[in-house]
């Protein structure tokens, strides 16, 4: 086979491979939206369900407190991961030092890898406690912990989302800003940043979508305590960690049901959000 011929068959197994999962998630979404029907055709069902109280023992199955778990969980951390990679990626273009750039910059891609168990468990051993022993909240196993320890596992992606448009503008427009008398702080703060809007935005979705998305962050250090949080100190459980949970113990009651509701919930939300990230990215590489 000649080279061209072949290109042309890679071409045609990547464009199967994308059909083709692009197919299983609809499948997917279609399957959690016909086990969810009977929910979502009763309005008295539907409002059961979305309620904050869950007591299985006294027929209450609402997850409506696991919900604004979630959003309260996915909220800190991004809130705590988007400025602090828009940070790191101006530090690596040249807003620090440069004998640091290149370690910082290989150590975030290596973080970015790093699967979600490893930020867990070292959050167990070393967060969860130093919150519980030295600042004196609760045993430890709260909010304030999983956001912290989602944020540092955010961190990377936002980094990687804008370092790579950030570095090409302020190539672009390096000459222009030197002619100008631009120092490369008001050039990167003024110029190249803000022309890098459509990242910023694509890097915040990702964020958001991968926060809610999390399930063993939010299964092992946020204390799943079904009930809404008054503050960051106290636990409370996300909707990953309530599936999670449910399928270990429960495959029959109407506590099982509730989940596929649940599962529906997040894979429209995180399947939005990411479809809308790369859709931005996409639509700025273009222009």
């Amino acid at each position: 086979m000649s080279e061209a011929g072949r290109d042309t068959a890679w071409r045609w197994l990547v464009a199967l491979a994308g059909q083709l999962a692009g197919w299983v998630v609809l499948a997917i979404l279609a399957g959690l939206a016909f086990a969810s029907l009977p929910l979502l055709r009763s309005p008295a069902a539907l409002t059961a369900l979305l309620s904050p109280e869950w007591a299985p023992f006294a027929g209450a199955f609402g997850i409506g407190s696991m919900l604004a778990g979630s959003v309260a969980l996915a909220t800190l951390a991004v809130g705590l991961a988007w400025p602090t990679g828009i940070l790191l990626a101006l530090h690596v273009q040249g807003l620090g030092s440069r004998w640091l750039a290149r370690p910082l910059d290989a150590a975030l891609r290596l973080m970015a890898g790093m699967p979600t168990i490893v930020y867990a468990f070292v959050s167990v051993a070393l967060l969860v406690p130093y919150l519980r022993d030295e600042l004196g909240i609760g045993n430890g196993y709260s909010w304030l912990a999983g956001s912290l320890t989602l944020g540092l596992m955010l961190t990377p992606t936002v980094y990687l989302t804008l370092a790579g448009p950030l570095a090409r503008q302020d190539w672009v427009q390096a000459l222009a800003c030197d002619a100008l008398g631009l120092t490369v702080r008001q050039r990167l703060l003024w110029i190249s940043l803000p022309s890098c809007r459509p990242a910023l935005l694509a890097a915040l979705l990702l964020a958001s979508g991968r926060a809610m998305g999390d399930t063993l962050v939010a299964l092992m250090v946020t204390g799943n305590t079904p009930l809404l949080p008054a503050h960051p100190g106290e636990p409370l459980r996300a909707l990953t960690a309530h599936i999670a949970m449910t399928l270990a113990a429960d495959t029959q009651s109407q506590a099982y049901a509730s989940i596929f509701a649940a599962s529906l919930l997040l894979l429209v939300y995180v399947g939005c959000v990411q479809a809308l990230g790369r859709r931005i990215l996409s639509h700025a590489s273009h222009h």
